[in-house]
This record gives structure tokens, sequence and C-alpha cells, in this order.
């Protein structure tokens, strides 16, 4: 190592998969200095954000009575069966019930139940956390639902956090405020979104997007574009067209999850199959939609209802896709066509939540990140 020149080795460590490099900051001082480089970190979210597997997480989903703290464990395979690591990979001892509201580049974003105003971000592989400032506009009337995203702004190296609150009532009275992490404040913006939102956000290709919320009171004049996107360096809103099938007014039955950085929405409308569709780059010139996936959904006694599936995302090296129901879990491969059910995976269903999550380099506990 000492041999060679920095960047060459800063070059090399970047095609590595993170959970080796993190791995190896126990070989000696220099290497542990080396991986937690900031460089490194953001050379490698640059380089193999596509090529990185997903990391599947457990994260307890607790009593409202329950102050144990989170926990992240992770998911790995043994035998062809999923199992739930007993030891916690990272723990945050300061929050017990709180949900996860999007990622970015492997970094996690929790909003506290308690406190709506309260968020943290999270790197659950290098175990740190980052509580950000409380947020200024107080949410917590029953009249509004509380939405929020984590980008990244690729021309100032920045991650911002961007909180929208929706009225119930319509009338396009949203209010939004932009975080701009390492700051000591929010930022009310004059920018709305044209419908309220709903569901996680999704960041792919500098924008955050969401589906626009099924409680919005003319649905008719967004039905071809039902996709509200936040463009995060500029911070303004816009319409997105969804998928070129896209024909139902039920946005229950349509999710946007995070396909390897591309934005990806999953069509659950047939009760026979799921199609997941990717918007991905035309040759780095423009964004259209691809279909990555056709899953024929067959549960092992019959027909499933595909309206209570979740897809939670790729996971693995071999292009496989988690999907949870009703009944338990179903995981897709592209590789074999095969679709392989479990009730269980030992993963208690009913009360945890299942997270795919890429792997990131990022500590969160510099000032630099």
């Amino acid at each position: 190592m000492d041999k060679l020149p920095l960047d060459i080795f800063f070059d090399i460590l970047s095609r590595i998969p993170v959970k080796s490099l993190l791995q190896s900051r126990s070989i000696s001082k220099s290497w542990l200095r080396v991986i937690d480089h900031p460089f490194l970190a953001a050379m490698h979210a640059s380089r193999c954000a596509a090529e990185e597997p997903n990391t599947l997480l457990k994260i307890p989903h607790c009593a409202a009575h329950n102050q144990s703290p989170l926990t992240f464990h992770e998911v790995r395979e043994h035998r062809r069966s999923l199992r739930a690591t007993e030891i916690p990979i990272a723990t945050f001892s300061d929050w017990s019930r709180c949900t996860p509201m999007g990622s970015c580049n492997g970094l996690l974003c929790f909003a506290c139940h308690k406190d709506k105003q309260c968020l943290v971000l999270s790197n659950p592989l290098r175990n740190v956390f980052f509580a950000l400032p409380k947020a200024t506009i107080d949410g917590s009337e029953e009249d509004y639902l509380v939405s929020c995203g984590l980008g990244f702004d690729a021309s100032t190296s920045s991650y911002k956090v961007v909180r929208i609150l929706c009225s119930l009532a319509g009338l396009n009275t949203s209010r939004v405020e932009v975080h701009r992490v390492g700051t000591s404040s929010w930022e009310e913006i004059p920018e709305v979104p044209p419908y309220s939102v709903h569901g996680k956000a999704v960041f792919a290709h500098g924008v955050l997007h969401w589906l626009v919320s099924p409680f919005v009171q003319d649905f008719s004049a967004c039905t071809t574009d039902s996709i509200v996107a936040f463009d995060v360096r500029e911070e303004r809103f816009r319409l997105t067209p969804p998928h070129p099938t896209y024909q139902s007014r039920n946005t229950t039955l349509f999710q946007l999850l995070d396909l390897k950085g591309d934005l990806g929405m999953a069509d659950l409308s047939s009760q026979e199959r799921i199609d997941v569709w990717a918007m991905m780059e035309d040759f780095g010139k423009n964004l259209e939609w691809v279909r990555e996936y056709r899953i024929e959904m067959q549960a092992p006694w019959g027909r499933v209802n595909n309206g209570h599936v979740q897809v939670i995302g790729p996971w693995g090296e071999n292009g496989e896709i988690m999907m949870k129901t009703d009944e338990g879990f179903f995981i897709y491969s592209a590789k074999t066509e095969g679709l392989r059910y479990d009730q269980s995976l030992g993963l208690e269903s009913d009360s945890v939540l299942v997270y795919s999550l890429r792997g990131s380099l990022i500590d969160l506990t510099t000032k630099c990140f």
C-alpha cells in the first residue's frame, strides 16, 4: 500500500464492495484513514452505485409503548432461506419509534413518531447516526400529512432534506422547507408541489420523486402525470409522466422504488403478475421507461392479492428482487425467472420493516460528507 500513489490506491478501493472495505478498516491505522477518507466515499458512490449489492435490513416496528432503541439487523441468506442476524449491526439509543422516509447514496432518513419535526440520518452499515436540527414548520396537526425526502446536489456536493406538509383540506395549501445537511437551520421555500404527495420519496438522477396522493380532489387533471418531482439543485417542482401502461387512477396499486439509482415503478394493478419499470438514461441524454421485471405471481395455494404486495427492492448480486405480502415473502430472480416463497424468512413479518439499501462509505460523524 505504501508503495502505491494515493490516487491509484483510491481508484482500486473504489471498485470494492462497501462491506468488504468496512471489514478492512481493522487491518491497520493506514487502511482505516484511507477507507474513512471522504474522497473515497464520494468516488465509490459515483463509480460503483449500480454495481454495489444492496443489503436487506430488518428494522423492528416497535409498539407505541416500547422504549427499546432503534436497531438494524442485516438479513443474510443461509441454505436458501433468509435470516436476520441476532446481533444488530447498528443501534440508535435516542429513539425508539420512527419511520424511514427515504434514502440516498446509502443513507437513510428517519422521522420520529413522537415529534414529526425531529429527523435523523443514518448509515447503518457504519453504525453512525446524525440528528438534524429540529424542523421549523409544525406539522403535528391532524389536518397535515408530512412527507420527507433526502437528495444529493451534485453541483455543490451537498445533501438536502426536503420536508413537505400537505393539507388534507386540499386547495393547494402545502408548505415546503429545505435543510442543507451540515447547516444549523431549515428554510421555507415558496415552491410547493402542484398536488399533494404520499409515500416514501425516491431519489434518482438528481431528483426526488413522490406519487400523487390518492386523496387529491381533482385527480382527472393529473392522471397522465402522476409523479411529483423535485429538482434538488434548482429546488423546483414539476410533474413527471409514469410508465407507458399506467392507466389506473388508484395510486395505491403503484409503488415507487429505488432500482440501484434509477427510479422504479411497480405496477400491482394485475392479479396475475407484477411489472416493475425503471426510468433509465437513454445514451446519457434522455430518460425513458424500460420494463425491468415481469413477475408472474402465483402463491403456493393460488392467486395472491397484489393490492397487498409491497415491493421492497433489489437485493444481492444476482438481480433478485424481494416482495412482501400478507402471507409472507417472495423473492424473484431475474437470472432464472424463478419465484421462491417463504412464509416467514425468520423476519417476523407482522412486526418488522424490511428495507433494501445500497452500501455507502459515507461517515456522517465528519463535517465533510
